[in-house]
Formats: C-alpha cells, structure tokens, sequence
C-alpha cells in the first residue's frame, strides 16, 4: 500500500502533468485551427506545434511510468517494462532538448541580420530547413536511444529508501546503462543542444547590443519593429536557457541516482522534472504575440 507521503507526491506530481498537458493543448489547438483555417502554418509555428505535441507524449509516459511504479509494481519491475519506460522517457527528454535548440537557432537566424554567405544562404532558405530540423529532432533522438536496449545491465550495489517503493527485487538491483554509453548520450542528446542554444542566445544579444548603439549614434538600419522582435526573441531564448539548465540539473541528479529514490531531494528534483512541460510552455505563449492573443481571447471571451 502506497503511504501518504506517496500519495502527497503522486498527487503533486499528477497536477503538474495535467497542467503541462492542458497548457500545451492550447498551444497544439491554436495552431492546428490555424493550420486549417489558412491551409499551412509558418516556420515558427511548426516549432511550438511540435514542441507542443512532445511534451503531451513527455508528460503521458511520465504520468504512465510513475502509476505503473506506484501501483503495480510487480509489473514495473520487470526488466523489459522497466527499459521500455526508460528508453520512452529519454527519447522525450533528448527530442525536447533539441526542438528548444531549434526553437533558438531559428530565432537566430530569422533574427540577426548575417553578412556571411552561409548564414545568409540559410537565413534566406530558413522555412525550408525547419522541416528538415524538426525531422532531425526526432529522428536523431531515437537513434542515440536505440543502443541503450542493449547497452544495459543490472546494478546490484543500488541503495534506496523503503519509502515509494516497498518492493525487494527493486531494492536488489536496478537497470543502468555503461558509463560510455552514458557520457556519450548525454553529451549529444542533452549538452550539444545547449551549447546551440547559448550560442544563439550570445549571438542575438550581441546582435541587439550591436543595434542599439547604432540607434543611439542615430546611424539607423533598425527599426523599432525590429528591436522590440530583437527583445523579444532574446528574453524568450533566455528564459528557455535558463529553464533548460533547471531541468537538466534535476534529469542528471536523478538518472545518475545522486539520491536515495525517496529522499527530499530526490522529490524536489521529480517536481523540476514534471515542471519542465508546463513552464515551457508558458514560456513560448508568452514570447510569442500570436500565440498569446490567442489564449487571452479563450481564457477571456467577454472584454470586460
């Protein structure tokens, strides 16, 4: 029988999925009827209706892993059950890293103005290549994913708390995968897309700084328009940094067990990890204009 303190977590835990769901369904919906309304959707809504869709897939295989751990958990504990659970959970952590990467990288590049003739090859072909990013999002993920259904093997040394799990076999052992194989997926699928996403961030501000000297030296060639898009992207792009460090922080602690399984840190760092969909949405509806509007007028039909 799950105690207390479990059902205080679960119930925590469960309200944090349910709002990352209903949060990003906003996002999906909006831009789904826009997809139908005007027949296509441009580059950046492509992104968040992505973004979108995988934290509803994130937030369902977090929700199913932790019900199926607290209240079957003679099933949890079996060896495929417990891989395929694993192997779900960081195919969704790896594809949400590299859709924000993306997110960044297309701010960057649609923002900044580039001299160089690659940039500004790709800056003029950027529509085109979003697909191509999103497609490689997806795929890359599952690729990096792939090795761990064999790279696996069973930890007998584990030490964990006998709250949350009351279950002996669990205690006994636990899956891990081989330290190379750790080190390498965390290296492409979590710190790669963060060194994107600080460079676009160094890139945009650097771009912003750069302007508004020349606005104050009355030099022109950047319009108000363009400074408020510049501010824009920028304090979305860092929000976004910042939330991603958060969460990293907290997925590393917790996949390396740097915690007993049921001690208050441990919990702390589930909270960040459930949090991850909701905040980052809120993040993109409020960076994005259209987005926004469009979610006031569904939250706020009647004008006061």
């Amino acid at each position: 029988m799950p105690s207390l303190f479990d059902v205080v977590i679960e119930i925590i835990l469960l309200s944090e999925a349910f709002i990352g769901i209903l949060t990003n369904s906003l996002t999906v919906t909006i831009n789904v009827q826009d997809w139908i309304k005007y027949g296509s959707l441009n580059s950046c809504d492509k992104i968040l209706l992505t973004i979108g869709l995988s934290n509803i897939a994130f937030q369902c295989i977090m929700i199913s892993n932790d019900m199926c751990m607290l209240l079957w958990i003679e099933v949890f504990v079996l060896d495929y059950v417990y891989l395929i659970f694993f192997v779900l959970l960081m195919l969704m952590i790896y594809n949400s890293f590299w859709l924000t990467a993306s997110l960044c990288i297309f701010y960057c590049i649609k923002i900044i103005t580039f001299h160089h003739p690659v940039l500004a090859w790709l800056k003029l072909r950027i529509s085109k290549i979003v697909p191509f990013l999103l497609l490689g999002s997806v795929i890359g993920p599952f690729l990096l994913i792939v090795p761990a259904v064999w790279d696996t093997y069973k930890d007998y040394g584990l030490n964990v708390s006998a709250s949350l799990i009351d279950n002996s076999t669990f205690k006994s052992y636990r899956l891990r995968q081989t330290f190379s194989y750790s080190t390498a997926s965390l290296l492409l699928g979590c710190c790669m897309p963060f060194l994107l996403v600080l460079l676009s961030i160094i890139l945009i501000l650097t771009s912003l700084c750069r302007h508004a000297r020349r606005m104050e030296n009355n030099t022109g060639g950047f319009n108000k328009p363009r400074l408020e898009a510049h501010i824009g992207a920028a304090k979305t792009v860092i929000f976004l940094l910042f939330h991603y460090i958060v969460f990293y922080t907290a997925e590393v602690l917790l996949l390396f067990d740097t915690f007993q399984l049921a001690s208050l840190w441990s919990v702390l760092c589930m909270i960040l990890v459930y949090a991850f969909a909701p905040i980052q949405s809120v993040i993109l509806i409020l960076g994005n204009s259209s987005l926004k509007q469009a979610v006031r007028r569904i939250l706020c039909p009647v004008k006061c």
